[in-house]
């Protein structure tokens, strides 16, 4: 069983309207690891603040949820009704079907209160009965307004089967459970293209090899993701850095080395513009040939 890493009382959770940003993770010493990476910033309509919530949230068994997204105040509601219906010992792909099946009934809950308790209608009996009951004009209107009812939040599980073999899955959105393994990385939130291509770049250059590489390389590219994600808004330079292994105590990595660690990589692991390139420019521009007059 995982540690309690952070609670619902955290303090995104507490006042709502936050958007978190990016989490990462990262399949390591094949697949017996998995390196997990969030922000600790969130934002919120007109400010933003850094250092002050984590995304990492513990669950059942083996497995840990990162959370992304803007409407976190049902992050809490899904993950309570996803466990209920969870073994302890379930695996990493019974808990992503578990949270996005509660993900789509929290939105089901939603459209019931905002659109159709006013008509009497449950979303079953709309379905059924709704066509039959409403004028052509207000099925469509209400049919409008459902298709408006969404929840801005995407889940990335991460855990472990009954043999130490590490999964990832994502849940919630539009897009139904996808898993990661045969990748060995994916990453969720505003950062996380940023983040995936940067990955990919290590990867197609054979710097690393996710899930089989060893667990310095995976938490090297990790972090380096992470950084080139800071270019986004968003996402803050705070980072929550932790490594898992199957039936083993947590570790983590201090927010002063990691900053460390960025200065670091600013100096010799960012990506700059080469010299060479730069000095050869002006020997392959040419001036495109003018036209004659009778080609005008």
């Amino acid at each position: 069983m995982m540690p309690p890493l952070c609670t619902k009382n955290s303090p995104a959770f507490k006042w709502g309207l936050g958007r978190m940003s990016i989490c990462l993770a990262v399949l390591a010493s094949s697949r017996k690891e998995i390196v997990c990476l969030t922000d600790r910033k969130v934002s919120f309509p007109s400010f933003s603040a850094d250092h002050m919530t984590l995304k990492n949230e513990p669950f059942v068994g083996s497995c840990c949820v990162l959370t992304a997204g803007d409407d976190t105040e049902y992050i809490p509601l899904i993950l309570e009704s996803a466990k209920a219906e969870l073994k302890p010992n379930a695996h990493p792909r019974e808990v992503a079907d578990a949270i996005d099946d509660a993900y789509h009934g929290q939105i089901a809950e939603l459209i019931e209160k905002r659109v159709l308790k006013k008509f009497h209608f449950n979303c079953e009996s709309f379905q059924k009965n709704g066509k039959k009951l409403l004028s052509e004009a207000v099925y469509a209107r209400l049919c409008e307004r459902i298709d408006k009812v969404n929840l801005s939040l995407k889940f990335l599980i991460c855990g472990f089967d009954k043999n130490g073999i590490g999964h990832i899955f994502t849940a919630g959105g539009e897009q139904s459970v996808a898993g990661y393994e045969h990748i060995g990385l994916w990453a969720i939130g505003e950062g996380a293209e940023a983040a995936l291509s940067i990955l990919a770049f290590h990867i197609t250059h054979k710097h690393a090899s996710p899930p089989f590489a060893p667990l310095n390389t995976a938490i090297t590219i990790a972090l380096s993701a992470k950084f080139m994600a800071e270019s986004a808004n968003s996402v803050g330079e705070g980072t929550f850095t932790v490594v898992f292994k199957h039936g083993e105590p947590v570790r983590f990595i201090d927010d002063d080395v990691v900053d460390k660690m960025r200065k670091q990589w600013l100096k010799d692991g960012s990506p700059r513009l080469s010299r060479k390139l730069l000095e050869g420019i002006p020997k392959v521009l040419h001036e495109a040939i003018k036209p004659s007059n009778s080609q005008m």
